[in-house]
Order: C-alpha cells, then sequence, then structure tokens
C-alpha cells in the first residue's frame, strides 16, 4: 500500500477519510462484460474530471484504467481519485464532481466542489475550489420560497409533513390562521419563525392537530381550518 498524504491508494481504494462516500466504491479495472451501471457512471466522472485536471497542470498522462471511487450520498456526484504523470512527475488527485444531466461528453453539464493534487514524491498539496457549491446554494435559494395567504416566507426547515417557515415579521392571529388555512393540507405541522438561524422550539407559533400556539405570548389557540 502506498499511502500519499491524505490519499491512501490501494486495491480498493479509500473511503474512510470521508463518511459521504458510499459502500459501493470501487475500483474499475474489470472486462466490459463485468462492468456495472455505476462502474459506467464512474468512469465518465473520471473523464471529465480529467479535464478539470487538465485546466490546472496543463497536458497530463493518465491511467485510464486505473482509478478509484464511487457515488456518494447525493445523487450523481461522484468522488473520484487517480494519479497521473506531469512534466516527469508523479501526481494523484482527488475530485468531487456532480453530474447535472443532458449530454455527459460535455463538460458543462458536470460541476466540481473540490480538487485536491498531489505531489507523490514531495506530498505538496494544491487545492481548487469549483462552482458545485455555489451552483447547489443558488438552487436551494430558489426552492426555499413559499408564499401562502399572500405572504412570501423562506423555508428553513422541511421534513415530511412539519415545515419550518420564517419572514421578518410577527405575523397577529388572523394571519397565522389564513397561512395555516392554505397549508394545513399539505403540512400538519407549520412553524412559524422571524429569523432562520434558531432552535428548535424557539419558534414564536406553530399549527399542528386543530391548535395554534403563540409561544411568545403563551397562548393557545383551537383552530379547524377546513371550518374556521
Amino acid at each position: 500500500m502506498l499511502v500519499l498524504g491524505f490519499f491512501v491508494w490501494s486495491a480498493t481504494g479509500s473511503d474512510e477519510e470521508n463518511n459521504e462516500v458510499s459502500s459501493s466504491e470501487t475500483s474499475i479495472n474489470s472486462s466490459s462484460s463485468e462492468t456495472s451501471k455505476g462502474e459506467v457512471y464512474l468512469r465518465r466522472a473520471s473523464i471529465i474530471a480529467q479535464d478539470f485536471v487538465e485546466d490546472k497542470m496543463g497536458d497530463c498522462d493518465f491511467d485510464d484504467l486505473d482509478y478509484r471511487g464511487g457515488e456518494i450520498s447525493v445523487p450523481n456526484r461522484f468522488k473520484v481519485l487517480q494519479k497521473f504523470t506531469n512534466k516527469g512527475e508523479q501526481y494523484v488527485y482527488k475530485i468531487f464532481i456532480q453530474y447535472k444531466g443532458g449530454e455527459w461528453e460535455d463538460r458543462n453539464n458536470w460541476s466540481y466542489g473540490e480538487l485536491t493534487i498531489e505531489n507523490t514524491k514531495t506530498g505538496k498539496q494544491y487545492r481548487f475550489n469549483g462552482t458545485m457549491k455555489t451552483e447547489e446554494r443558488s438552487q436551494a435559494s430558489e426552492r426555499s420560497k413559499l408564499t401562502a395567504a399572500g405572504i412570501e416566507f423562506n423555508i428553513a426547515e422541511q421534513t415530511g409533513k412539519a415545515i419550518r417557515i420564517y419572514n421578518n415579521k410577527r405575523l397577529p392571529l388572523a394571519k397565522i390562521k389564513a397561512v395555516a388555512r392554505e397549508l394545513y393540507t399539505t403540512y400538519e405541522i407549520i412553524q412559524f419563525a422571524k429569523y432562520p438561524k434558531i432552535n428548535r422550539g424557539e419558534d414564536y407559533c406553530a399549527y399542528q392537530n386543530n391548535l395554534i400556539i403563540e409561544y411568545d405570548i403563551d397562548k393557545i389557540t383551537s383552530f379547524n381550518p377546513s371550518k374556521d
């Protein structure tokens, strides 16, 4: 086994240093008849990853059949490790790369979050950040809006039938009822807050089980949104 800084290069690759890596992480050097669908996707990810590496290092010599990695917990996101040669020096790269859909050969349909390149002799590392996280935050922001009773909210948290929404105003009871009336068929629990980053239980109000609980004024109001 060859230990390369934070990289561990072995027959099964290294997945212990990052708990996002799935247990299906594998090495690709099997025959075409043995190649699984997941291995095909990993192979494609490694091809695009090589382009990103060469953007930073110039022309490189990759062993196209010797790479490690796998799809992590985020769909279509891959961790790839591969050794290569550049100007007579030996390196290994690690990248987290996201497939966004469309023709996989088009590198515009991919983005990466973090690329680390290490010189295997000196241990010197070079780190680069791509656009993946920025794109992810932008998409999350677009998805995190909700309008009910004519009021626009941001979604702070959403799990199953429960949702926490916030804007910068403390709504009066009449408006809380109007919001609950629109959302109760989708959510069993609706929590209202004025700020995005608060601990659970610090909301000023919640609707649940035909009750509106105004925590900040210690008041409970019976409210059946299908009738009231």
